[in-house]
């Protein structure tokens, strides 16, 4: 099992595990090492889960949801979908984030 292999079913589940809100992901099956994706509807996703990460007051939940925001975020932005929105401070963390996780995901 190749590492790409693996971080494809960690996304795969953590995506699974957030849409414990109630949400469709838009994430589907892992095809070899990646998987298939909704973008509107990943899109729609990542908005919604970054919306309840600033109003959550649980710090365990927001642990497990901003890495895979920030991940999710960067195959939104990839996908030509847009990002989620907000005040500038907001914007300017999410897109600080993005920029850290794109640098070691591969095109």
């Amino acid at each position: 099992m190749t590492w790409a292999f693996r971080v494809v079913r960690l996304f795969t589940g953590a995506a699974a595990v957030a849409s414990a809100f109630g949400l469709h992901s838009g994430v589907g099956e892992i095809i070899e090492d990646g998987c298939e994706l909704d973008i509107p509807v990943l899109e729609a996703f990542v908005a919604e889960l970054a919306r309840r990460y600033h109003e959550a007051t649980h710090l365990i939940l927001r642990s497990l949801t901003v890495g895979f925001i920030a991940t999710a975020s960067v195959l939104v932005d990839r996908g030509g979908g847009q990002l989620p929105s907000g005040g500038p401070d907001r914007v300017a963390a999410w897109a600080r984030l993005r920029q850290e996780q794109a640098r070691s995901m591969p095109r």
